[in-house]
């Protein structure tokens, strides 16, 4: 599962890594720093800086667990409904030996 998570995870930051690269995705995020005074706007701006840093650091490590997770939350839901659906089918009933054995009435 760690495979298949690390190569989607990979995939999905060159995406976000390819779109915050953009153009006007920069001008996104610097736009709301014009708003600020002057004297508060250098500290927002080494406060973005600080915040893009620990996301490029931890960033992929943090998206590869997810992704653990979301292919691990889908194996476990797959199995759960094969066996609902064995269930129905019949195929998980248990020997009748087994049943006279342990049946109190």
């Amino acid at each position: 599962m760690t495979v298949v998570s690390r190569w989607l995870a990979r995939r999905f930051w060159w995406g976000i890594l390819w779109l915050m690269r953009q153009p006007w995705m920069r001008r996104a995020q610097e736009a709301p720093l014009q708003w600020f005074s002057e004297s508060f706007r250098s500290r927002a701006l080494e406060s973005n800086k600080r915040q893009n840093a620990l996301a490029r650091k931890i960033g992929l490590p943090l998206l590869t667990v997810l992704i653990d997770m979301i292919v691990a939350v889908c194996a476990l839901s797959i199995a759960v409904q094969l066996l609902l659906m064995a269930n129905d089918q019949g195929w998980l009933q248990a020997p009748e030996t087994l049943i006279e054995k342990t049946s109190t009435y």
